[in-house]
Formats: structure tokens, sequence, C-alpha cells
């Protein structure tokens, strides 16, 4: 958001706000379900859905972290100055 002019910040702003409601609604919907699908394939073994189901989330967790770092690292790199 810091490169938004502030004309366009309350544009960029509802933006940003309907992308995060959207993926905290759409997040625990899938999460949910992922979990359930875990569990039937299991025959109604809970605790090892729920095992199974911790670790796809801490992969995901591990793997959005290590896209934000790439992401971060790469966007932010300034472009070299030639000393004259």
């Amino acid at each position: 958001m810091r490169d938004i002019s502030a004309s366009d910040a309350g544009a960029g702003s509802a933006i940003l706000s309907t992308l995060q409601q959207a993926t905290l609604g759409l997040g625990p919907a899938i999460l949910g379900s992922l979990f359930l699908a875990l569990a039937r394939r299991g025959g109604g073994n809970y605790p090892q859905a729920l095992i199974d189901f911790l670790l796809v989330e801490v992969a995901m967790m591990l793997l959005l972290g290590a896209i934000a770092l790439w992401l971060r690292h790469h966007l932010n790199r300034q472009p070299a100055t030639v000393a004259s």
C-alpha cells in the first residue's frame, strides 16, 4: 500500500479489506472440508485425521512463509547504481 497515491488510498484500502474478509471466510471452510475428508478417508479415525490435517497445515504455513520471504527479498531489491 506504500506505493499507492493518496487519491487512490481509499480504493486500495477497500480492496485490501475485501480480500482479508474473503480469506477469513474461505480459509476455515476449505480447511474444515479438508479435515472432514481426511476423517472420512480414515474411516472416522478423528485423532489420525487431526494429525494428518495439522501436518498439511504446517506444510502450507511453511510454504507461504517461504513465498513471503522470497517476495520480500526480490521486491525490495534496489537496482545497483554505477558510481561515476
